[in-house]
């Protein structure tokens, strides 16, 4: 990945935060939330500087410049043009050297300390593929743990889309998330497996459950009802790391957050998302997002 497009490919993240330092007094040695801070294994306040990998574990088309159409359309079309055996070459090619430890090394010379590294559930789907999305991050950990810069995992795209959006999966027509019990089941048991190989590793920041849900405001309890699972499956085997909550509406709407706060995990804070070409100020929209942070005393940060 050549220096340009490292650097363009990314969205800082921020976190906001109450204090200006804050030092745990009996150190855990994970990334954990310790009231509105996120504490280090250090036992230190970690203000987050980071970026986003797109593209890597799962194929962004607006980002990759296409057109916005969801990677299972692009990944028929390619299979069909080229066959399936030589797609999964590409694929598993993909994933092999998209992202190298000098890219890593480069993320922290501009004051990087965090990646957020999204992926899609359908690398679940054969045991071959899983083991790839496994891989692929583990031969970079030691890198990671050398530069001591943070991996926060999202999962961009579920097993059904969680919005109307190609950014999530969606084709038009699809059922979502919402509305499909099996896919539900399917991202829950999906997290417990990516607990149960991460519970250990001290440069995991968290789990970020779901990429800009947004489902109907009468029904927004289901996706609180949906996080409380996964939840749960992520704590039968993890008991250590962070798990990140994205607000309704594409991430905009931290409310059902605050509102439901006390059925969350209590080692997790909130994320948002903030596109100024929707239509989007950060001056407008800020004031929120503290509200929900001081009203659930958790941290909360800038996703994209």
């Amino acid at each position: 990945m050549n220096t340009l497009a490292l650097i363009t490919a990314f969205t800082a993240l921020t976190l906001f935060s109450g204090s200006g330092y804050a030092q745990s007094s009996n150190v855990i040695p994970y990334f954990h939330r310790q009231g509105h801070d996120i504490i280090d294994p250090e036992g230190k306040q970690f203000q987050i500087k980071g970026v986003n990998v797109s593209c890597w574990l799962y194929q962004e088309n607006y980002v990759l410049g296409g057109a916005q159409t969801a990677q299972k359309q692009t990944a028929a079309r390619l299979s069909g043009l080229i066959g399936e055996q030589a797609y999964y070459q590409y694929l598993k090619n993909m994933m092999d050297s998209f992202l190298r430890a000098d890219d890593i090394r480069l993320m922290k010379s501009i004051g990087v300390n965090c990646v957020r590294i999204g992926f899609d559930a359908v690398l679940f789907n054969r045991d071959s593929t899983r083991q790839w999305f496994f891989n692929s991050i583990d031969r970079l950990l030691p890198v990671f743990r050398e530069q001591n810069i943070a991996v926060l995992l999202i999962m961009m795209v579920p097993p059904k889309a969680t919005d109307n959006l190609w950014c999530t999966g969606y084709v038009k027509g699809d059922t979502l998330l919402w509305d499909a019990t099996d896919a539900k089941q399917k991202t829950i048991d999906m997290w417990g497996q990516i607990a149960a190989h991460y519970r250990d590793e001290r440069m995991i920041l968290g789990y970020d459950l779901l990429g800009e849900p947004a489902i109907n405001p009468k029904r927004e309890k289901e996706l609180i009802d949906l996080y409380v699972e996964i939840s749960t499956a992520i704590r039968r085997e993890d008991p250590n790391h962070m798990i990140v909550y994205e607000g309704n509406n594409y991430a905009i709407d931290l409310d059902v957050l605050s509102a439901h706060d006390q059925l969350l995990d209590k080692n997790g804070c909130y994320s948002f998302h903030l596109y100024s070409w929707f239509g989007l100020k950060m001056e407008k929209h800020l004031p929120k997002f503290m509200k929900n942070a001081r009203l659930s005393n958790r941290p909360v940060f800038c996703g994209e």
